[in-house]
């Protein structure tokens, strides 16, 4: 793939309508991901969860930084492709540096475990780079390359959450596999939920946070000029919820060895977005191709539930509905104060903003231990492991 955007850069850069130096920099993107992948599936198989957050954590702040920083001087997609790089790159330097052990050729054995599973998570890792990249495609064939950067800049705001939603699915991954091959099933299920649980913790109230603060957020972190994004944020923070169940979804049932059934609610995912994009972008604009993949990550979540209970044959009970609901209160609640208080103070910015979230913070962070019982008792035992 690199190769043919690399010699065929004339070709593809007319075809799209970019610079050169767009897809240069998009075919040294293609290489720097496979070296990020790798560190950061290593640091996972040997139990580094710590770690493999810690690379994430660089990868989404490097990259964020340099695109706000590249856009606003006014180089649109070519400042998110090299913000992207750049990321990409301090991840891979930092994550190889973080690997315990000396990296060398697997056994005979290992290899052919690792091809078979390799043949279903190629196709789901093409199938997840096409879900990251089909809202921009369409958006610049029918709006155009100005409003690629009006769309994307929005979604920067929810990286810490696919960080912190990451972390949870990714931790569970080994967890999960393990118990599966001594086949306690019931001890797979209590990871599930537990996985669901706090992968929704933090997105259910920024979903609502958001909701309420969208556009003094966008102004004060990317400027007034992409003020018209704050309908995206809302959107890109509300994916999260979804996203987070499906992250959680997509390692247990990789865990029980069953990729093909992954494979499949990739398939939904795609084919939602990309049929809800050609309807609703050409009607609505970039409104709609935010509509389109919280709609896909919903369709594609929700299937993925069906399949672990049906094919999987584990019980419904695995998908904790009280401790979720006890989120929901507390983020209404946490909704309520900030509402109050949004219209109340009159701090000049970036003081309002930071006293409304820190209110947020501090509202949720109380009253969610105080009316759910299973949460705090989570809570205090990962306080407890981590003292």
């Amino acid at each position: 793939m690199s190769l043919i955007l690399y010699f065929g850069r004339d070709y593809v850069s007319s075809l799209v309508g970019v610079e050169q130096t767009v897809v240069l920099a998009a075919v040294a993107l293609i290489w720097v991901l496979q070296g990020r992948n790798f560190v950061v599936s290593a640091l996972s198989g040997l139990s580094r969860v710590g770690r493999s957050g810690a690379v994430n954590l660089i990868e989404v702040f490097v990259r964020s930084t340099v695109q706000i920083a590249l856009v606003f001087v006014g180089l649109e997609l070519f400042g998110l492709v090299a913000g992207a790089l750049m990321g990409t790159a301090a991840a891979v330097g930092i994550g190889l540096y973080m690997i315990p052990v000396r990296i060398g050729a697997p056994r005979r054995k290992e290899a052919l475990s690792l091809l078979s599973f390799a043949k279903f998570s190629f196709f789901r890792e093409f199938a997840t780079k096409a879900y990251h990249n089909i809202d921009t495609a369409v958006i610049s064939v029918l709006i155009g390359n100005s409003a690629v950067g009006l769309y994307n800049i929005p979604f920067r705001i929810a990286l810490v959450l696919q960080v912190f939603s990451s972390a949870v699915s990714t931790s569970s991954f080994p967890e999960i596999s393990h118990h599966d091959d001594e086949g306690n099933y019931e001890r797979i299920g209590e990871i599930l939920g537990d996985a669901m649980v706090f992968s929704a913790i933090v997105a259910i109230p920024a979903t609502v946070g958001i909701f309420l603060l969208a556009e003094q957020i966008v102004i004060t972190l990317f400027t007034s000029a992409f003020a018209g994004g704050a309908s995206v944020a809302v959107l890109a923070v509300a994916i999260e919820i979804p996203s987070g169940f499906r992250g959680t979804l997509t390692s247990a049932i990789d865990g029980m060895d069953r990729p093909e059934l992954t494979l499949r609610a990739d398939a939904v995912l795609i084919g939602t977005n990309l049929v809800l994009d050609l309807v609703l972008v050409p009607w609505i604009g970039i409104i709609g191709a935010a509509i389109a993949s919280l709609a896909g990550v919903t369709a594609s979540t929700v299937y993925l539930g069906y399949l672990f209970v049906e094919k999987l044959e584990m019980p419904l009970t695995v998908f904790q509905v009280q401790p979720l609901a006890m989120e929901v209160i507390a983020a209404l609640v946490m909704g309520g104060v900030v509402y109050g208080l949004r219209e109340t103070l009159a701090f000049p910015q970036p003081w309002n903003v930071l006293l409304l979230v820190g209110s947020g913070i501090a509202t949720y962070s109380i009253v969610l231990p105080a009316i759910s019982r299973d949460i705090r008792l989570r809570l205090i035992g990962i306080v407890r492991d981590f003292l």
